[in-house]
């Protein structure tokens, strides 16, 4: 079954990696990868995390991965990523 699901792999990897890098051109200090999302050091992740949880904007902060000054942006539509310009 997932032979059959080539071009729809392809198309969802072009439109992520687009998603990604729209939000490197907003977000230049961002630290970029090779998965879909971006690292941003905003120097109080779990603080900064908060303050987007309760604008409904989901992001991790990176306090786990021993980078607390930190938090991780998934790769998201320009109609919800465009919250962040808000």
């Amino acid at each position: 079954a997932a032979a059959g699901l080539r071009d729809f792999v392809e198309e969802s990897r072009v439109r992520v990696l687009a998603d990604r890098d729209r939000l490197v051109v907003r977000l230049p200090s961002a630290h970029v990868g090779s998965a879909s999302y971006v690292l941003l050091n905003v120097g109080n992740g779990a603080e900064v995390r908060r303050r987007l949880l309760r604008r409904g904007i989901l992001v991790r902060d990176c306090a786990s991965c021993g980078i607390p000054t930190y938090i991780r942006l998934a790769a998201r539509p320009a109609t919800e990523s465009d919250r962040l310009r808000s």
